[in-house]
């Protein structure tokens, strides 16, 4: 199961994405899956299948964090 997220290209298309497995959260981009590239900044795609809702959650409030560096220009 998969969800896909949406972040402001304006804000975060230039962002490097796996960056933020430093947070302990891998996911994958539009990118990742796109046949022609370079049309998709700031689309993710994050499975959550065998994550339990404590993990989700926990998940979440760590992409938080970085979403939120990266708007401070701390992450990239």
């Amino acid at each position: 199961m998969h969800v896909q997220i949406a972040f402001h290209p304006e804000v975060y298309g230039g962002t490097d994405w796996s960056q933020l497995e430093s947070y302990g959260v891998r996911l994958g981009t539009f990118e990742d899956y796109a046949r022609i590239k370079g049309n998709h900044p700031g689309r993710l795609i994050l499975g959550y299948g065998n994550l339990t809702i404590e993990e989700i959650d926990e998940g979440l409030r760590r992409l938080y964090q970085f979403t939120e560096a990266v708007k401070l220009g701390k992450r990239g």
